[in-house]
């Protein structure tokens, strides 16, 4: 009885060394050494040399030259009371779904805005050649 449970306390030992210290440790040294930036978070710096945000969250982005970028829902404590949430879209500190289903007026408005918006781009952008295939 005695040499199993050795056994199985060495087999349990040997598995959390190596998938516990071993493999994290040799992949993000073989991230740090071939891609350091993206293995860094890809931050962006501004002229002073502070982190301004990362390219691999979502940023906000506005312009007739792009597509369109994934919608934010992220929130933060309301300043005036902190009982309360407020949308805080592309808030780097905060991340999540919205969890938004069929029957929400939040999702329709939403919905409702975006189509809106987008429906007015196509207009404005039929007198210009599209760039791409429409």
């Amino acid at each position: 009885m005695r040499d199993i449970l050795l056994g199985a306390l060495r087999a349990s030992l040997v598995t959390w060394a190596l998938c516990g210290l071993a493999y994290p440790l040799a992949v993000t040294a073989l991230a740090q050494w071939l891609l350091p930036w993206q293995a860094n978070g890809s931050l962006e710096t501004d002229a002073r040399g502070e982190i301004i945000g990362s390219r691999l969250i979502g940023q906000q982005w506005d312009g007739p030259q792009w597509l369109h970028g994934r919608p934010s829902a992220t929130t933060s404590a309301d300043a005036t009371d902190t009982n309360k949430t407020v949308p805080t879209p592309y808030n780097a500190a905060s991340s999540g779904g919205s969890n938004l289903g069929p029957a929400s007026k939040a999702l329709f408005d939403r919905l409702k805005s975006d189509r809106h918006r987008w429906k007015r781009r196509s207009q404005n952008s039929r007198t210009k050649r599209c760039p791409q295939t429409c």
